[in-house]
């Protein structure tokens, strides 16, 4: 009985081993894990949010080419502001027009014939975009409209220069290409 009750005692009185919790070499372990893991995901999630952006700027071009392209069959020539364009989505103002990601600035030297949209990349990481509308008239005199889109070849490269204008269509400029 006597030894029952020493046992009894000393079970209170030495300190008891949680088995609660982590061991610190536990935590390093999965500390290293998910610091692998981060340095993994990380730069292909980086470039999934570039490519989001250059979606978004090339969507943007493409959608002002298609205005262009219906205001010239209503009106006999193209718009030469965003807000005669009436697009909407943040594309308002004059000549230029400024997005989260972009800055896009029409220009025309004869807006009967022929306008162009360039897309300038806010962010480095991104393209930029340069494109036109011809309007020419075919065979049978009806009116035709061309609609062309460059991207850069390299991002970062700041404000593009506009489309070339030729007798027969619409060329890129050098270190730009059709996406």
């Amino acid at each position: 009985m006597e030894s029952q009750l020493n046992f009894q005692i000393l079970r209170y009185l030495l300190p008891r081993r949680s088995t609660q919790g982590f061991t610190l070499a536990e935590l390093l372990v999965v500390m290293i894990i998910m610091t692998i893991l981060a340095s993994i995901s990380l730069p292909a999630l980086l470039g999934q949010a570039a490519k989001a952006r250059e979606a978004t700027g090339k969507m943007s071009v493409g959608l002002v080419n298609r205005e262009q392209s219906r205001y010239r069959t209503e009106n006999d020539r193209f718009a030469n502001s965003f807000d005669a364009l009436a697009i909407g989505g943040g594309l308002t103002g004059n000549t230029s027009s400024v997005s989260e990601a972009y800055t896009f600035q029409l220009a025309s030297s004869n807006i009967v014939t022929e306008t162009s949209i360039t897309a300038s990349a806010s962010n480095t990481a991104d393209r930029s975009y340069t494109s036109g509308n011809l309007m020419y008239r075919n065979s049978a005199n009806a009116v035709v409209v061309i609609p062309k889109i460059c991207e850069s070849d390299n991002p970062g490269v700041g404000v593009p220069p506009t489309v070339i204008f030729t007798a027969v269509g619409i060329d890129c400029p050098s270190n730009y290409q059709e996406p």
